[in-house]
């Protein structure tokens, strides 16, 4: 996955270790080969992701992105 996105794996470390705190991604166990982890979204993210596609992209002056309420 590193290599695909063009980043060290140390940093994919980081960047992963961050979506879990976050609770969007989970490490499983890979049944195939315990040495390996599985990388899956967490429960509730799918519906999560399917509902902020339904509100369309937040343009860069909604009180969405720039961190005001109105």
């Amino acid at each position: 996955m590193a290599t695909y996105l063009g980043i060290d794996r140390t940093v994919m470390t980081y960047l992963i270790d961050d979506l879990v705190t976050a609770g969007l991604v989970e490490r499983r166990l890979n049944p195939a080969d315990r040495r390996q982890r599985k990388i899956v979204t967490a429960p509730g993210v799918d519906a999560l992701r399917m509902s902020a596609r339904r509100s369309g992209p937040c343009s860069a002056g909604s009180p969405a992105t720039s961190g005001t309420r109105t």
